[in-house]
Order: C-alpha cells, then structure tokens, then sequence
C-alpha cells in the first residue's frame, strides 16, 4: 500500500492538493491527513470523519475516514473500491459531523489514470460509456493513436476550407464554367457566375465566342456583379481577353505576344518565394507592402520581425490589391495555417485558423534566486489549450522564497496555491507549499532550514488559466 501525508489548513480557501492514483487500486494508497487551522492543529473529538467525492459522470462516494490522533487532528483515509472505479478527475473534501453540527475542507484533486487490466475488478456499474468503449478495444492503444492522428489530420483540413471563399476548380479539377452545347453563350454564363474566380472550358461553336472560334480554357475575374475580365486560350495557341464594364462586355481582343499577361511572377524561376525574410531585421509585413500590389509567395524565418510564432517558420501567399488592401494566407511547419489582413494600411494581426496557436510543448524553465536544477535533471512547463502542467526538480530551495518567474501566458488569472512533498538532508520527508501567484512568481513556504533542511524537491503542479 502507498502512503501519502498531506496538511490541510482550514484558513487557506485556496489550496488545491492534488492526489495522483490509478483506477481499481482499491486499498491501495492511504492519506494520512494533518487538519490545521492557521497553522494550528483541530481538535477532533467527538468528531466522525467521511471523504466525500464526485466524478465528471455524476457518480458520488462516501466512506469513513480513520480518526488517529483527536486532539491533534490527525486521521487516515484509504481509498475504497467505489473511489476508484472510475478513471479521470474527481472533486473531493473532507466532512466532519458531530449531532448537528457538519463542514467540511477545501477540495482535493484526484486524478486516476487508467487501468489497462480492466476486468480484474467487475466495476461496469460505475464506467462510463466512453470507457467501455475504450476497455473493448483493450491492447489496440497502437490503432487508436493512429486513427486518432488521422482523424486530426482531417480536422486541419476542414478548417483550411474555411480561408476559401469559392472554388476556382471542381474537386476533380474541372473547370467551373463548362460549356458544351454550342447553344449557349459563353458570356452570358460568366456573368451569371456572379462575382469571383472561375476556371473555364468553352466548346468551338459556341454564342459569344473568341473570334477564332475554336474550343479553348481560361480564366475569369469578377470583383462585382458588373465588372470584370476573362482570359481564353484556344487549342491553336491563340490567346485572347474579354473586359466586363458596367454589366456590357467590350469585345473579344487577341494578343499576339502571350507573355504580356503575365506582369508579376508568382514564383521565382527557381520556385523559390518572391519575398523572402530571413534576416533577424527583415519585417515580413513590411516585406509584403513594399513589394506592392500583385500576387506574391512568401517565406518568413521564425527569427524575423512580425512572424506569427517566434522561433516558427512559414510559407504562403500574399496578394495585394493596391497597397493599403490585402491579405495573407500562409503555414507554418506544424502545420498551424495563419492569416493576415490589411486594411487601410494597417495589418489587423495574425490569426490561427486551426484554434491552438496557444499549444507550446515542454520548454525549460529559467530558475532564479540561487536556485539549482537537480543533476541530470531539469524544470519544464507546458501549455495545452488552457491547462499548463509544471514540473519542478530543484535544490536550493529556502524558507520564503521565489524560485521561477513563469512567462506570462503561463501564469494564473490569480494566486494558486499547492502543497508538495520534499526530501530533507537525512533523507527523511517534510510538507512545503508553492504558491503560484499572478504576476509569475513561484513562491515557496514551509521549507525546513537549519540543521536538516531541504535537499530536493520535485513536483508536478496542473492548473487551468
């Protein structure tokens, strides 16, 4: 049996232990639990003790807990087989009764990972049914991360439809304007397209055809209902152009030197990217507007002023409509597509399309204050969506001290505090508490000095900003 020694002072609201255990370890960790009101022990006689919890699902337990020392406050719970029949994070206290008379402790965070040998203990009353779910499909943990990156995977591509208006082609890469029945005016089939881009097919014969009156595929803009163009290039080379002005098409006219469309290149002519930032000084939006109006491809270093992710390179598109209007389109290496608009001037700021530009994977933490890292050994927190996980292993720690400042999108809206086991110079173990405040510190109290202090400390703190 594990045994686990906590202290819970009635005066502090605010602390939130956190108890780590597996589901069906039923009598297999004991609390030992040291009541305290300002510091101060609770007396406790006369007194019956009951833990109390619930799970996300509903389910609630109750059972006695073990008074072991009354005047001092001291008293044991171990955890039941209803306790832990149901993986996933339960919200517990303590309640002390006597007659009439009943409160209770702030509550205690228990976490109970899973148990791959489910049906060791016949627990189906108490499992949701998602975990039946995952209990079938025991010992496939392979498949399922598989079926799971694809369905990830799929999930970036649905969000990446949405920086796209309309369609330029068939998702067979068809034109969108097709027309084969010679009884139909090109034109007029354009202009009832409506405003946007569309790739086009057109049947020699056609009403409303280019002059040379051959079959031929191109291009159309509309940038409204009543304006806008159509390139065509015909099977025999030929290439000509169509201008809609107020609703009236002007007439078909070929140009004989094809290479005059083609104002700006895309690409450079070794594919590159047409506007490249790769020095620490080279802006990427200022990049974007000094090269102007037109459609350009782009690659940013994560090292450059103004990219979306410092430390995060991407590619993509710009495309300018004069040189106060536009937008970008681009994708970084994690896959994370990003956008940007101009308007008036004025860039309106990167946003993520995928939703978890707030993701940042394990990064080092800076400690401070004479504080050490334990050999081998090293201090990390990570941020997923809204839940940050800290994990601190460290010597040199005092009473009253600050350890780390945290970066500020990992810090708390206010003051948390934790309590968390540390080793003591003769090996023995002692209580502290880790105060994780708003503006970033992390503060740590109850540490033992003089003769036998502290000589390391590791814990792992999981908190939601």
């Amino acid at each position: 049996m594990r045994n686990e020694t906590i202290i819970i002072d009635l005066s502090s609201p605010s602390l939130a232990k956190t108890i780590y255990s597996r589901q069906n370890d039923k009598n297999g960790l004991k609390l030992t639990v040291y009541l305290r009101e300002y510091g101060k022990p609770v007396d406790l006689t006369g007194y019956a003790v009951k833990y109390e919890a619930a799970n996300q699902s509903g389910f609630f337990v109750r059972n006695d807990a073990v008074i072991t020392n009354a005047t001092d406050g001291t008293f044991e719970y171990t955890f039941s087989k209803e306790s832990v029949a149901t993986r996933g994070v339960w919200a517990g206290y303590f309640a002390f009764e006597k007659g009439t008379e009943r409160y209770t402790t702030p509550d205690i965070k228990v976490i109970l990972g899973r148990d791959v040998k489910q049906n060791s203990i016949e627990i189906k009353d108490y499992i949701s049914e998602f975990d039946q779910a995952l209990e079938a499909v025991k010992g496939y943990r392979k498949e399922i991360d598989a079926a799971y990156a694809e369905i990830t995977k799929l999930k970036q591509q649905i969000s990446a439809n949405n920086v796209q208006v309309g369609k330029i082609t068939l998702d067979d890469g068809g034109a969108t304007i097709s027309i084969s029945d010679t009884t139909k005016n090109i034109l007029d089939e354009i202009y009832a397209k409506g405003k946007g881009m569309n790739t086009i097919y057109c049947v020699g014969g056609a009403q409303g055809q280019t002059p040379n009156d051959k079959s031929w595929r191109g291009v159309s803009f509309l940038n409204s209902n009543n304006y806008g163009f159509v390139w065509a290039k015909d099977f025999k080379g030929k290439f000509f152009t169509n201008y809609l002005d107020n609703g009236n098409w002007l007439g078909w006219v070929e140009h004989s030197d094809a290479s005059m469309t083609q104002n700006i290149k895309v690409t450079q002519d070794n594919g590159d990217a047409t506007i490249q930032a790769k020095a620490a000084t080279d802006d990427i939006l200022q990049m974007v507007l000094d090269k102007g109006r037109g459609f350009h491809t782009i690659y940013a270093a994560g090292s450059v002023p103004n990219a979306p992710t410092p430390g995060v390179g991407l590619r993509g598109f710009a495309n300018l409509h004069g040189t106060r209007y536009g937008y970008i389109i681009a994708t970084d290496f994690r896959n994370k597509i990003w956008t940007n608009y101009i308007n008036g001037g004025e860039w309106q700021g990167w946003v993520n399309v995928n939703g978890n530009d707030k993701d940042v994977d394990w990064t080092n933490l800076t400690l401070i204050n004479g504080v050490t890292n334990q050999s081998g050994k090293t201090s990390q927190i990570k941020r997923t969506g809204n839940t940050v996980c800290l994990n601190m292993n460290v010597i040199g720690v005092k009473n009253n001290h600050i350890i780390a400042s945290l970066p500020a999108n990992f810090r708390p809206v206010r003051d948390l505090t934790f309590s968390a086991t540390y080793v003591l110079n003769n090996l023995d173990t002692n209580t502290g508490f880790v105060t994780l405040r708003a503006d970033g510190s992390v503060h740590c109290e109850w540490i033992a000095e003089g003769t036998n202090p502290l000589k390391y400390w590791s814990f792992t703190l999981t908190y939601i900003i």
